[in-house]
């Protein structure tokens, strides 16, 4: 039976997404104060409200300038509009408007916003830098993308958009701290970036099936910290049945888990806390994967459960789209996928609920989520006015945080996206332990495409084998980016 969302619950989902930016880390996740309350004197206790979602930018007038924004072309299905739109009645893209319309008449500016694949915005950025040309103040990249165009100074150094503030509350610090190298900070992310919401990946457990097998409530062992591996593995293996009865393993039959090569298997070593690339006390990468017996004992774990159960149902290696569209025809018990991947759930007529990613054990101190691609706004090196386009880029995170995020949880629970107080629970728990794999970004195609395409999609060779095949690689490509850090200044 599908639940109703009390008004009360909303309110608390939107303080608590607001302050997702906080000064946290996946060490401490915790949820920040949207209020301040001032000294009191003898006679009266007096409460200054303080909004630490509003930006201190001071007046500027830019003259009606028209501020070119080439942003991604959004699949309709879980993603939107960011510019260049009008009220619809839509709440979320009417926040969007909102936004908008307050930075261009606060700083008398005109978006004029293109769209294109991640891919064309690459290759756009790169011709514009390479003719000296200023095409656009900002481009939206995927965030390998963006990374390796910030290695080869092809963006505006950050120490030059001098009006962001990474301290405020609607920064990603979290995440950030992790884009830093060398105690340089490569990438920053904002609530701006919706996508790096949306691209925190999730497991979701059909509740029918796991009733039907008397599996126990999920939500309570994420709380109490028996949400693991072994627990996930098993219930798995359990609800797997040949339900014809004819022996032949097909979309007749009931799986334990519909998967996506690329969403599934790196988020489960993930959840572990597990990274295939670290930071020595000085923000040096190191390949960890080669080294690290928990990872490998992690990665071995998943290698032996694809060979003895037929209880993962495979979809195309690299569509979000197709092990949701197989969970929601009741194919199998759990399903994974990144958050702004659940709208075609809202026909799904089982009920179903959201979980993280299972621990490596009961001792793991947290949960940690994997966030994939996040797709961020960059200003190009080409940029001639990088004190206006600072402004614009820090209203927006404001904006963003203010406006954006609160609409996109009223949007998600008034569509059914999610369908009770509990997932929206356990979302935050996945906002508040985002972690980033570096072997996700500069060097995705070197260690991550590798261990998804030969390790669990071809099924070739073995972990410890393949890391020692692409260990040298690796710490080439690595000197190779320190060598350019240092040349960028």
């Amino acid at each position: 039976m599908k639940k109703r969302i009390a008004t009360s619950l909303l309110l608390v989902a939107m303080l608590a997404s607001a302050s997702c930016g906080s000064k946290t880390t996946t060490d401490t996740p915790v949820l920040s104060d949207s209020t301040t309350t001032a000294p009191s004197d003898s006679t009266t206790a007096a409460v200054e409200t303080i909004d630490p979602l509003m930006d201190d930018l001071g007046e500027f007038d830019f003259e009606n300038y028209e501020y070119r924004v080439l942003s991604v072309t959004y699949d309709p299905n879980s993603y939107f509009t960011l510019f260049d739109s009008e009220e619809n009645g839509e709440v979320l893209n009417d926040a969007l408007v909102r936004r908008n319309l307050e930075i261009e008449e606060r700083f008398n500016v005109q978006f004029v916003a293109s769209e294109d694949s991640y891919g064309n915005n690459y290759t756009t950025l790169q011709k514009s830098v390479r003719s000296n040309e200023h095409a656009y103040d900002m481009i939206q990249l995927i965030n390998r993308n963006a990374f390796a165009a910030a290695i080869d100074g092809q963006l505006m150094p950050i120490s030059e958009l001098t009006y962001l503030d990474p301290d405020k509350d609607y920064y990603l610090h979290d995440v950030n701290e992790q884009l830093s190298i060398a105690g340089k900070q490569v990438l920053f992310y904002s609530e701006e970036c919706l996508h790096a919401f949306q691209s925190s990946v999730v497991l979701l457990f059909n509740k029918e099936i796991a009733k039907d097998h008397n599996l126990g409530n999920y939500y309570d062992m994420v709380r109490d910290g028996t949400w693991t591996l072994d627990r996930y593995f098993s219930d798995s293996r359990l609800v797997c049945t040949d339900v014809n009865g004819d022996s032949m393993w097909d979309d007749s039959d009931l799986y334990g888990t519909a998967v996506c090569v690329d969403a599934y298997f790196p988020s489960i070593y993930n959840g572990t806390g597990e990274l295939s690339i670290r930071k020595d006390e000085d923000g040096i990468p190191y390949f960890a994967a080669i080294s690290s017996e928990k990872m490998t004992e992690v990665v071995e774990r998943i290698i032996h459960e694809l060979d003895s159960s037929k209880h993962l149902y495979y979809t195309e290696s690299q569509s979000f789209a197709a092990p949701v569209t197989a969970f929601a025809q009741n194919i199998s018990l759990f399903t994974a996928a990144p958050i702004g991947r659940m709208t075609p759930l809202r026909e799904m007529e089982s009920d179903y609920g959201l979980l993280p990613f299972p621990k490596y054990d009961e001792s793991q101190e947290q949960y940690y989520s994997r966030m994939v691609d996040g797709w961020l706004h960059v200003v190009p090196i080409t940029n001639p006015d990088p004190e206006r386009t600072s402004v614009i880029l820090e209203a927006l995170a404001s904006g963003s945080a203010r406006y954006v995020i609160p609409a996109y949880y009223d949007t998600i629970l008034n569509n059914k996206v999610l369908r009770d107080e509990e997932s929206i629970e356990m979302m935050e728990i996945v906002r508040n332990t985002r972690i980033i794999d570096l072997g996700e970004l500069p060097w995705y195609e070197t260690v991550r495409v590798r261990y998804t395409t030969d390790l669990f999609y071809k099924r070739k060779g073995e972990f410890a084998s393949l890391n020692a095949k692409i260990a040298t690689r690796i710490e080439k490509e690595i000197n190779k980016t320190l060598d350019a850090l240092d040349s960028i200044g």
